[in-house]
């Protein structure tokens, strides 16, 4: 493949995977509107509610204000709580950017016999709301964990996302497919590798695009004996 057209093929890839992640694009937002930039001045309490250390259950809630260069403010505010006993969670977190404007992200797991659900409902600024539901399913058995979601968007339209990890003798693999609401899917395969005699770990990712375009990456890095 040319390797000018790598950006174009990273671009459509990354444009499902985008459109499948839509409540977690929002979310991600929020982070770079708090990230007021490198002058901005961040400030923030969190506090502990409620703990029970017998059950394992608690709360929490942490508020967050940053300043920008230009002494314009958003904020934050997250609050949680969970129950280790029923296996469940929950968070809620209320971002209100400079302009004014505010959205929100709910969020509720439970924990199952083999892995867990989770739920994510997000609503943006202007009122549009979108959602995710992801289940995951362990295996220690094989060495094998799958994760599936289904993310509506303010549309009504969906996409989705399945991903297989399996455990190997020096590593690992993962191969991901993604859907978007156009029917357009992508995929992704990596493979990852250890050398302990040379201490070396090997990654190799092979991205496919919805045309049937493929693009190879492999890069190694150094790793301790610890």
């Amino acid at each position: 493949m040319d390797v000018r057209q790598l950006p174009v093929l990273l671009l459509v890839v990354a444009a499902i995977g985008f459109t499948a992640a839509a409540s977690a694009q929002s979310a991600a937002s929020e982070n770079i509107v708090l990230a007021a930039g490198p002058a901005g001045q961040q400030s923030g309490r969190s506090q502990l509610q409620h703990r029970e250390r017998r059950s394992g259950s608690g709360s929490y809630q942490r508020d967050t204000t940053v300043t920008g260069a230009n002494g314009r403010q958003a904020t934050r505010s997250e609050k949680g709580s969970w129950n280790r006993d029923q296996g469940s969670w929950s968070r809620e977190r209320l971002t209100t950017r400079p302009d004014g404007r505010s959205s929100s992200t709910t969020t509720a797991g439970q924990r199952t016999e083999d892995g867990f659900t989770r739920n994510s409902i997000h609503s943006g600024p202007e009122g549009q709301t979108s959602s995710r539901d992801t289940t995951v399913h362990r295996d220690s058995a094989t060495g094998t964990r799958r994760r599936d979601s289904i993310t509506t968007l303010p549309d009504g339209r969906t996409a989705s996302s399945s991903s297989v990890a399996q455990k190997t003798d020096d590593g690992f693999t993962r191969n991901t497919t993604r859907t978007g609401p156009e029917g357009q899917t992508a995929s992704q395969e990596v493979t990852v590798s250890r050398d302990p005699v040379a201490q070396t770990r090997t990654r190799q990712v092979i991205r496919t695009g919805p045309g049937g375009e493929q693009v190879t990456a492999v890069s190694e890095s150094a790793v301790s004996r610890d």
